[in-house]
């Protein structure tokens, strides 16, 4: 399905949107295998993004990689503390 995306048109945010529903998808079925591969991909895409992380510690934590889920734990809370700061000062 989501190779296909890109053929089907329409705007980076409603591509964005649908990909964000089938992750959504993957993870209520529980197909953390594949809910990795694209949670790896929006990471690769979008680096900085708490959420993308927090849903990263998730579904490692689920597969049984504890080092790679509080690495990933870790970096959406220092991402999460970033973006305050710069909210502040904002």
């Amino acid at each position: 399905m989501l190779p296909d995306l890109y053929s089907t048109g329409g705007s980076h945010a409603q591509r964005d949107l649908f990909e964000q529903i089938y992750l959504d998808a993957l993870i209520r079925d529980r197909q953390y295998h594949k809910t990795l591969n694209v949670l790896e991909k929006r990471n690769a895409a979008r680096a900085n993004i708490p959420v993308i992380q927090r849903e990263l510690a998730n579904t490692y934590s689920q597969l049984g990689q504890i080092n790679e889920a509080h690495r990933a734990s870790q970096l959406a809370l220092e991402l999460s503390q970033r973006y305050q700061k710069v909210e502040q000062t904002v």
